[in-house]
């Protein structure tokens, strides 16, 4: 891309401009496996018969905490007590919302509902995989744009360069406010070409 057309900006300051060059995520968003809820990390096959009347107690092998991964493995009849945003531990393929457990010891909990595989996971690259372009040559850019822009790796973005517009009259109808005008003056003020061409 020619630099007389485009030019590079921070992400940041590029809303309402116009890409001079494709957008494509340089890492997937979100990168990794994580929980949408606060709750407890399972197997799902271990929680396929829990409900209310008839809960199945797990023993809890840890936390997880958004941030830092958690270096265990979920084995059968075991959870791992995780948070909104914390990776998924490895062995586990569900989260039951912790509304629906109850922690009976510091090393026990009572799973009061089933949950399917991939209950309350949202998956890496659900929001945009790495190598897909997000916004394409011409198109504008907007704020929400912007905001996979960043969560997608990309820093500074090729724009087009703002137009540049001027106004020349070569007419004598131009007059400077001050001076008196003509009877039936029909022209255009000096000032008005002004904010013309601030507009």
């Amino acid at each position: 891309m020619s630099g007389r057309c485009g030019r590079k900006c921070f992400s940041s300051t590029c809303a309402g401009r116009v890409v001079a060059a494709d957008l494509v995520a340089q890492v997937s968003y979100p990168s990794i496996d994580v929980s949408l809820k606060d709750g407890f990390a399972v197997k799902s096959t271990d929680v396929v018969f829990a409900k209310r009347s008839s809960p199945v107690c797990l023993k809890v092998a840890g936390s997880a905490f958004a941030g830092v991964k958690y270096e265990g493995h979920v084995e059968n009849g075991s959870a791992v007590k995780i948070y909104s945003g914390a990776s998924i531990p490895d062995g586990a393929d569900a989260v039951v919302a912790g509304e629906f457990c109850e922690e009976m010891s510091p090393g026990e909990v009572s799973v009061k509902a089933d949950v399917g595989t991939g209950r309350n996971i949202m998956r890496a690259g659900v929001e945009v995989e790495a190598g897909t372009t997000i916004v394409s040559i011409g198109e504008r850019l907007l704020p929400g744009h912007l905001g996979l822009a960043a969560a997608a790796g990309i820093k500074q973005v090729m724009v087009y360069r703002r137009p540049r517009v001027a106004i020349i009259s070569i007419s004598d109808e131009v007059v400077v406010r001050r001076k008196p005008c003509r009877p039936a003056f029909s022209g255009v003020f000096a000032f008005s070409l002004v904010l013309f061409t601030l507009m």
